[in-house]
């Protein structure tokens, strides 16, 4: 006896697959009518009715939150140069040098520019 082929390749192109369904009211047709056996009608055993539910779709819950609506506004900022102490005056070229090079030399300072240099690469 022939065992029969485990894998069987089919080709179809690609407009074969999917077709639009045509739908349509037709009428009534008996395609295969089948007698009963009477000789099976022993074997036949009646059940009880059983009721069950069930839920064949997606739950969802429903919640309603009334919120406050918060008002955004978009501006724009120009930063040249700022963040000075309230005794530096930041148009004054002179006093903003000497407080440049006073916090350079702390040793903060450094070590800052050091964490940061590390972090950007």
């Amino acid at each position: 006896m022939e065992k029969p082929p485990l894998l069987m390749c089919i080709t179809k192109r690609k407009g074969d697959f999917m077709k639009n369904c045509s739908f349509g009211d037709n009428e009534n047709e008996l395609l295969y009518d089948i007698p009963p056996d009477r000789g099976k009608s022993s074997e036949y055993c009646t059940k009880d009715a059983i009721e069950k539910s069930t839920l064949c779709g997606p739950c969802y819950a429903e919640h309603e939150v009334v919120t406050t609506r918060v008002n955004y506004e978009i501006r724009g900022m120009n930063h040249i140069e700022g963040g000075w102490p309230k005794d530096i005056n930041p148009t004054d070229l002179e006093q903003t040098v000497r407080f440049k090079k006073k916090i350079e030399k702390d040793d903060m300072y450094i070590h800052s520019v050091r964490q940061l240099s590390y972090v950007s690469h």
